[in-house]
């Protein structure tokens, strides 16, 4: 069919951020073509983009039921729904309807890197390891992923390395790669000189791994290497599952002792972290508002202390009593520093970003903040992670509720059980 003028119109006002107008030309196109996927998954833009989630997820399941091909006078805009409406099916949490419509796409466009990678995360979140790492492999088309930076002729595809050296590199965030550091073990046992190249800021924290000749960062010289591979191949080429991913935890320690400031006897010491890199695509579900924090802020003899770095930082001016957190960032240099003060508290509490998984892979207890549709690496169900030991997980019962979650902290909290 040809799109009426009100459809085309909405679509125009929705992409201009003019919310209000749009949803009142999608409703009249609705009336017009009841049976329209296009229409019903704009309508469910527009909940979503004024945080009524639960009407947007029944228009998205809505547009699911109503996909037809004869919609489209042009195939590619079938096909362009297919990915958007699969990957807004996923953030709500229908992995079964989004697999769909990425399967569906891939059946006309095999090489889809999005739909490659959007598959992956279903996979990967509903625990099918094998299947799910094997397609984020195709992660390097993406253009918020850098490009393989060294030649596939000399990709470690997990062969024996004796004798041989291997540069293992970072290639996203801080807790991506503290994460995925876990894996260098198995690779040591295969008998490589092996050397991590990673972000800066982690490399004296890194230094600590045993058997790794050298921890360099990309601007520095090394020696050349015989193979290479991504840190987040490695479950992959090691062909990791969930029931072997390695759970030797701590499996960094910190170089070195701080101490941490104005600590008082006989107090529950507490890191808290309450917001993660502002670029990353689900910031705005994942992290929260250092007030969200003051619930807290009375428990009687705890002490807080905020591992929160970059603009942030500048929000603990925000609350009502600022001196109720003592800010560490001006002592944390690097991951190395921050590991020195996690080494000191007796718990973390923290939205999924870095500080979570320093606190997790140095054993420490620490209490992870979910939002409703968290990433793949966390299970869906149950407050315990396969990856962390000593990390308990508190999640949203519905979307952007974090007042349920620090209410359920606070009370665990008062309670005095860490872990």
């Amino acid at each position: 069919m040809a799109f009426d003028k009100d459809c085309l119109q909405a679509w125009q006002l929705f992409n201009n951020g003019q919310v209000q107008q749009a949803q009142q030309l999608f409703q009249r196109s609705q009336q017009s073509h009841p049976d329209s996927a296009l229409v019903h998954f704009g309508l469910g833009l527009v909940a979503k983009q004024t945080a009524n989630f639960t009407q947007a997820q029944t228009y998205f399941q809505q547009a699911f039921t109503l996909l037809d091909t004869n919609e489209f006078e042009v195939a590619a805009d079938y096909l362009q729904l297919l990915l958007k409406l699969g990957l807004e099916l996923s953030g709500m949490g229908d992995d079964r309807q989004a697999m769909q419509c990425f399967d569906a796409l891939l059946q006309a466009e095999p090489d889809n890197v999005k739909a490659h990678c959007a598959r992956a995360f279903c996979l990967l979140a509903n625990g099918d390891y094998l299947a799910g790492f094997a397609e984020y492999e195709w992660r390097f088309g993406l253009d918020e992923i850098h490009a393989l930076r060294y030649p596939r002729a000399t990709f470690w595809q997990g062969e024996p390395l004796t004798g041989q050296t291997i540069l293992l590199h970072a290639e996203q965030g801080y807790g991506d790669s503290i994460h995925f550091i876990r894996y260098v073990p198995l690779v040591t046992e295969l008998g490589g000189r092996i050397i991590i190249e990673c972000q800066r800021d982690l490399q004296n924290l890194f230094k600590t791994l045993p058997y790794v000749a050298e921890v360099v960062t990309r601007e520095d010289k090394y020696q050349a290497f015989d193979y290479h591979a991504p840190i987040l191949s490695l479950p992959h080429i090691l062909k990791s599952t969930l029931d072997t991913i390695p759970k030797q935890v701590p499996y960094l320690t910190a170089p070195y002792k701080k101490t941490l400031p104005d600590a008082r006897a006989n107090t529950c010491k507490v890191g808290i972290c309450w917001a993660g890199d502002p670029k990353h695509s689900n910031d705005v579900n994942r992290s929260c508002h250092i007030q969200d924090f003051e619930v807290l802020f009375d428990v009687p003899n705890t002490q807080f202390y905020s591992l929160q770095k970059g603009p942030q930082v500048w929000d603990q001016m925000h609350l009502q009593n600022p001196s109720k957190v003592i800010a560490l960032s001006e002592e944390m240099h690097d991951f190395a520093d921050a590991a020195a003060f996690v080494n000191e508290l007796d718990l973390v509490i923290s939205v999924d970003t870095a500080p979570a998984h320093l606190a997790g892979a140095l054993g420490r207890p620490v209490w992870l903040l979910l939002p409703y549709r968290c990433e793949w690496r966390w299970p869906k169900q149950g407050d315990t992670t396969a990856w962390y030991p000593s990390m308990t997980l508190f999640r949203q019962p519905a979307f952007r509720d974090w007042e349920s979650v620090l209410a359920r902290v606070r009370a665990a909290l008062k309670s005095g059980t860490i872990i």
